[in-house]
């Protein structure tokens, strides 16, 4: 049996991890020149811990991550509504730290980069790729290449994605002076919006913000920062200071 995965990201790279620690033969393509994620933070639990020690990856993993042993819901004056207890040690990690973790134990005959699945032919007990005009046939195929795949399109067009009218904003801070945030995530809860603080490493944070909006992103690029620190205002000045950093 050979396998083909679709998409070199989190997922796809768990699950070439994994069919290699099983011996499955696989082969593994990416659209892009290189493996690397778009994006900030990530919390991973223990028990997902465990599983990339399984993998092969586990010490690389706690080398690169951060240990958070607290997780505490505030109001917006950073009052401790809510302290969850972990039994277990979560951990931080950026997540292009992670796309190294999982993408270092492959060998650069696991994978091929640069290159763009054209289409799909999915047979009884067989599928075929077209990659540059040349057919490819795996047994199975694995699909981790996003939300927004033309291949999940292609296999199952009558799931839509499901607009929730909320937008997610992620932002990387390095700040010094904030001890009492290590080794731990706070989020903020108040006027129905909420901000999400991770201790990453050192003085470095990755933040999230969930706010209601109906409507498409209304700020690009140059002005959401400060459109960010107003929608904030009245919130504790540490979150317009992690926002502003």
């Amino acid at each position: 049996m050979k396998i083909a995965v679709i998409g070199g990201g989190i997922a796809g790279l768990t699950a070439a991890l994994t069919l290699k620690s099983k011996g499955i033969a696989f082969h593994l393509y990416e659209q892009c020149d290189e493996f690397k994620e778009v994006g900030a933070g990530v919390m991973l639990n223990e028990s997902t811990f465990e599983l990339l020690k399984i993998l092969g990856v586990g010490d690389y993993f706690k080398s690169v991550s951060n240990v958070i042993n607290s997780f505490n819901i505030t109001d917006l004056n950073f009052d401790v509504a809510c302290k969850i207890g972990i039994d277990k040690s979560m951990y931080s990690i950026h997540r292009a730290d992670l796309i190294k973790v999982l993408s270092s134990a492959l060998s650069k005959t696991d994978y091929t980069l640069g290159v763009r699945i054209e289409n799909i032919v999915n047979e009884q007990n067989k599928v075929e790729i077209l990659i540059h005009n040349n057919l490819v046939t795996y047994d199975a195929l694995i699909v981790a290449n996003g939300i927004h795949s033309n291949i999940r399109k292609s296999i199952l067009p009558k799931v839509e994605i499901r607009n929730v009218n909320q937008i997610t904003y992620r932002g990387i801070s390095k700040i010094q002076g904030k001890e009492s945030y290590h080794n731990s995530a706070f989020e903020f809860w108040g006027e129905n919006k909420r901000f999400t603080v991770v201790h990453s490493k050192n003085d470095e944070y990755y933040w999230c913000v969930v706010k209601w909006q109906k409507n498409k992103l209304t700020c690009g690029k140059e002005n959401f920062k400060s459109e960010l620190i107003k929608d904030f205002k009245n919130f504790h000045p540490h979150v317009s200071e992690f926002i502003a950093h």
